[in-house]
């Protein structure tokens, strides 16, 4: 129960953590800064034993966040979140970013604990669990996730317990929130076709994101001037909505080489530089190369998320979170946020060897145009014909 997960594959990106305070120890009855945002405020994480571990820092986008270090050798750290208020039907969130640095051992597990009117325990809900045995351990920049769920009927109250006990290296447990719906997450959530036919369903979205010490790339004068930060997402794996351009993702121009009787997949996002009452997409020109066009229909989307579960709604085993592409919608696109789009351009076969260039036009609402080129190449080869099976 509550125990069906749903994950996006992470977008990439690039951080840094900037440590304030050396590793160590501080006594219990020093009031700890580190602490998790709820609904009511920022409050007080319980760490049970005499020490807490040492406190310090990092950026995330150019903020200050506070964080806690957990090394090898400083004994197990248990961390249990105070009780927040809930109701069945509601969608709960636990927010948390973390690191690695070498860590081998039980490096963090995460525990949702639903308790009910008279304070009996209900369910105890696995969000997440990270161990390494290898002899390097793990090594990762700051990550930020997200796991929601809707909360079943009976249950009064919820609180999260967190565990670290790391044998080598070094475990950074960075902000942290429970809170109610986070936007994105319930706004995504709407979208579920199975979840609007069966709200009975109980579902635990898993989201995620790297953290972002750095601004995003610079605009150039045609961005600028479209109102528009232009970005290829390969695959769209990691774009989750609100997902920033990373540098990697600034290109002079999309291409894919795909075999004819295939499909060349593009995705791509826009960030408002400022606010536009909409964003439309459109293809400028047919695709054209040495030998002539290419006779294609290419498809243009909007890029959307919905949940879609693998196996038993009460089963153990993970699930998946799945991209759902709809038509473009024109509607507004507020400062500093992000859409995604996907083109798909289909190769007919019998196309012969050859690169194929296109253009798209992405244009704000009262905006000039913002050209962005594409290129299909085409090998020669052929995909074998589908079975009849």
């Amino acid at each position: 129960m509550l125990k069906h997960y749903l994950r996006t594959t992470l977008a990439a990106g690039l951080c840094t953590a900037f440590i304030l305070y050396p590793a160590g120890c501080r006594s219990k009855k020093e009031e700890p800064s580190f602490k998790i945002r709820t609904d009511s405020g920022l409050q007080g994480w319980e760490i049970p034993g005499i020490q807490a571990p040492a406190e310090g820092t990092y950026q995330d986008r150019g903020q200050t966040r506070k964080c806690i270090i957990i090394d090898a050798g400083s004994g197990p750290v248990k961390l249990t979140s105070p009780q927040v208020p809930t109701a069945g039907g509601r969608t709960l969130a636990f927010t948390f970013a973390v690191k690695f640095e070498s860590a081998a051992g039980p490096l963090l597990e995460a525990r949702l604990k639903l308790r009910g009117q008279s304070g009996n325990l209900l369910e105890d809900s696995l969000l997440y669990r990270v161990s390494s045995g290898g002899r390097r351990g793990l090594t990762s920049d700051w990550i930020s996730y997200t796991r929601v769920l809707k909360i079943p009927e009976g249950v009064k109250s919820a609180a999260v317990e967190v565990a670290s006990e790391p044998s080598s290296g070094r475990v950074w447990l960075g902000e942290t929130a429970l809170v109610e719906g986070e936007g994105w997450l319930s706004y995504a959530a709407s979208f579920s076709t199975h979840l609007g036919r069966s709200p009975e369903d109980k579902y635990l979205y898993t989201a995620g994101r790297f953290v972002e010490p750095q601004p995003d790339p610079s605009p150039t004068a045609a961005e600028t001037e479209a109102g528009l930060l232009f970005f290829e997402r390969k695959g769209l794996v990691g774009a989750w909505p609100y997902a920033s351009p990373r540098p990697a993702d600034r290109v002079e121009i999309m291409a894919e080489k795909v075999p004819a009787s295939a499909v060349a997949p593009f995705a791509f996002g826009v960030k408002a530089l400022e606010n536009v009452s909409s964003v439309e997409v459109r293809l400028d020109s047919p695709l054209a190369g040495k030998n002539g066009e290419l006779a294609t229909v290419p498809r243009i989307y909007q890029a959307r998320y919905a949940a879609y579960r693998l196996g038993s709604s009460w089963g153990r085993e993970f699930g998946v979170r799945a991209r759902m592409l709809t038509p473009v919608e024109l509607s507004p696109l507020p400062r500093g946020e992000v859409r995604f789009f996907w083109l798909d351009v289909p190769v007919p076969p019998g196309a012969g060897p050859d690169k194929y260039l296109g253009r798209l036009s992405i244009r704000a609402a009262g905006r000039p145009p913002l050209e962005v080129p594409f290129r299909i190449e085409v090998p020669p080869v052929s995909l074998p014909p589908l079975s009849d099976e």
